[in-house]
């Protein structure tokens, strides 16, 4: 093909083109048809060569620090798949009743766990474990290790000397012992009191009349008691101090005054006579 031929070629096909103000329909939908496929064809490459590019960086740096790769992937993943739980703000003992818990929650007792703590300020610990949350409690401190059965209405006595009454509502018990004797320094014994239209009591013996601590800890659901063993942190109130006494000196100071005036007067009267 000659240079003449195909500038004159050119020249007619742009002199074509200028008399053409607009592409027919079917011409336009046959270009676009043939436009799209060859782009997303593109695309495709374009892809493939940036995933190998990263997997190629990322093969690089393995082979250079292996180490911090695989810590920084662990972290993720960690961080990721791991929600850290708040731990409980501790709570100090008090010598009062307690309550607690939603209303109409309902809860099921799983288990009762007994356990002396002997680190500072030492107690003993109690742990119900509640399946669907904690429902709602009424902990109630007594001076006796006495208490009255729900519904039968006798009484019974648990070893120790003094007692808490725990009544937990909207509550069942899943095979859970009715009784147990752990005979710690503060808690002797646990007995249950009742399981009537779904309020569940028990009746707790204590060795003696001490203050206690309560905690609702969730996933799993817990309620845990805890009762103090040292004897600084007795239930028992502080005694009251008793009235300053005067000193002997200052009590015959009044009367010594009282005297040398009546002296006075008497030696006065005797004079005047």
């Amino acid at each position: 093909m000659s240079d003449d031929f195909e500038k004159n070629l050119r020249d007619h096909l742009h002199h074509e083109a200028e008399q053409i103000r607009e592409f027919p329909r079917r011409l336009r939908g046959r270009i676009r048809e043939s436009i799209a496929p060859r782009a997303r064809a593109h695309m495709a490459p374009q892809l493939a060569l940036a995933g190998a590019l990263v997997l190629v960086a990322f093969a690089v740096l393995a082979v250079r620090s292996p180490q911090v790769i695989l810590n920084d992937v662990r972290s993720t993943v960690t961080h990721i798949f791991t929600t850290p739980s708040p731990s409980p703000t501790p709570q100090p003992f008090i010598c009062s009743d307690r309550s607690g818990g939603p209303t109409g929650l309902p809860g099921q007792l799983t288990g009762i766990r007994v356990a002396h703590h002997a680190e500072a300020p030492g107690f003993d610990r109690m742990v119900f474990d509640f399946s669907g949350g904690i429902p709602s409690y009424d902990l109630t401190r007594q001076e006796s290790p006495t208490f009255v059965k729900d519904a039968s209405g006798q009484s019974v006595t648990l070893d120790g000397s003094a007692g808490i009454k725990l009544i937990f509502r909207d509550a069942d018990v899943q095979a859970v012992a009715d009784d147990q004797k752990p005979s710690l320094p503060a808690v002797r014994e646990i007995a249950q009191l009742g399981n009537f239209e779904r309020v569940l009591s028990y009746g707790i013996g204590l060795s003696s009349s001490q203050c206690v601590r309560v905690l609702e800890l969730s996933s799993p659901s817990r309620l845990v008691v805890d009762v103090i063993t040292s004897a600084a942190a007795s239930a028992s109130p502080a005694p009251t101090p008793l009235p300053t006494v005067p000193s002997s000196s200052s009590l015959h100071r009044p009367g010594r005054r009282l005297t040398y005036r009546l002296t006075r007067c008497h030696d006065r009267r005797r004079r005047s006579s």
